[in-house]
């Protein structure tokens, strides 16, 4: 058998059995599973830093919607296979930095795994739990200070 056959051909991405076996990976949508295995592939375990992932690459490497790659990243934050590092911004150069992710299954910073996952308390996920705290507030309709002396908007 030649030598150059033994050698892998390329980097691989460990899914491990721990993981699959969590009640939190079977409650995960497909979409949000795949995402999970994208951004193992990101993750550099010489280096093991934080995965850099923002919604719209998410949603190129999936092919899917932007609303559905940020409903799927909001999962994964729920259900503890990742967890927000640092948040994304626009650099000095104008170009924006993605979103900073750790996973929670793979060392961080030379600190071990915190396996979040194996903690979650069983609640299911749901949209509402993301949105502002300013969400539910009523509508007012829109008034000019001529026609009427309550023309601010409630709290």
């Amino acid at each position: 058998m030649r030598k150059d056959l033994k050698k892998l051909r390329t980097n691989f991405t460990p899914l491990y059995a721990d993981v699959m076996d969590s009640g939190a990976w079977r409650a995960l949508e497909p979409v949000a599973r795949a995402l999970h295995l994208e951004m193992k592939r990101l993750y550099n375990r010489d280096k093991q830093q934080p995965v850099y992932m923002s919604a719209r690459h998410a949603a190129q490497l999936l092919g899917v919607a932007a609303k559905t790659a940020v409903k799927a990243l909001q999962m994964l934050e729920h259900y503890g296979f990742t967890v927000k590092v640092a948040d994304g911004f626009l650099g000095a150069n104008g170009r924006g930095i993605a979103t900073r992710w750790r996973l929670t299954d793979e060392p961080c910073n030379r600190k071990p795994a915190t396996l979040d996952f194996k903690r979650w308390n069983g609640t299911p996920f749901s949209k509402t739990e993301s949105r502002s705290k300013n969400y539910h507030r009523r509508v007012v309709k829109f008034t000019t200070y001529a026609r009427s002396k309550n023309y601010h908007r409630p709290d």
